[in-house]
């Protein structure tokens, strides 16, 4: 074993030790100060520690996070940490990596909801089956995306009447953008809304979002609703087309 490795399992060796002790709970006030985020019940350490709960600004919660670094991604220069979080109708899953000349990667992300239990943010639905997996997702040190790839199923999704109703499944699938970025593809699989849409984010943030919908069953509730985004194209669906700044709109 030469010098260089060495140091680098000395400074592992530090950085597990130093770590090892560190009472989790440490992170509230850094994180209240830094971000709109609220840590509830911490509990361990750095190393491997537990929320009770996690708040956020629009009614966003997350419930039993957990925890634990990576101690072999020490070597490699990079700070990766397991987590896991979630209860009885739904869980997540996935590790996250960050070093500074490689940003933030994501592995192995896995997501399964009952949406008749979890109560969502701005997505009133009734039920539906959520089914994910990203098996990397890189971002850089601006937390704008560089790559991924993944693919997300809904099943029996369903909507309040008034909006909707029943939907059935679609599909996301997240892959490269030609020329650095994302894109992710969302369709139909099973459903009264004909969707095709396509959402392009560059290296730099710049999204663009094209596509169309249209409910197979024009004299329906849904298609009575779909009617009044505006007329269709000369494929029979309504144009959907916005382009943005992802960093404005995540403000």
């Amino acid at each position: 074993m030469n010098r260089l490795a060495f140091w680098l399992l000395g400074l592992g060796c530090f950085v597990f030790f130093l770590l090892a002790g560190i009472p989790a709970n440490v992170l509230t006030g850094p994180v209240s100060q830094m971000t709109p985020i609220r840590l509830h019940g911490v509990s361990g350490t750095i190393w491997s520690g537990h929320v009770a709960r996690v708040t956020a600004p629009e009614g966003i919660e997350i419930p039993k996070l957990s925890w634990d670094f990576k101690a072999l991604s020490l070597l490699r220069g990079t700070v990766a940490v397991a987590f896991s979080t979630g209860r009885d109708n739904w869980h997540g899953e996935g590790e996250a990596g960050w070093s500074p000349w490689a940003g933030v990667v994501l592995r192995d992300l896995l997501l399964n909801a009952d949406l008749s239990k979890v109560r969502l943010p701005n997505l009133p639905a009734e039920a539906g089956l959520v089914d994910g997996r990203v098996e990397q997702l890189r971002l850089d040190l601006n937390g704008m995306p560089r790559s991924g790839k993944g693919r997300v199923e809904v099943e029996q999704l369903r909507l309040p009447t008034f909006i909707g109703g029943e939907l059935g499944s679609f599909v996301a699938e997240l892959g490269d953008r030609e020329g650095g970025g994302v894109r992710v593809r969302v369709k139909d699989k099973e459903s009264p809304l004909d969707l095709q849409v396509t959402v392009e984010v560059d290296g730099q943030g710049i999204y663009r979002v094209e596509g169309g919908m249209a409910a197979r069953d024009a004299r329906s509730r849904l298609g009575e609703l779909v009617k009044q985004a505006g007329p269709p194209g000369p494929d029979g669906r309504i144009p959907i087309r916005e382009s943005g700044n992802l960093a404005q709109l995540l403000k």
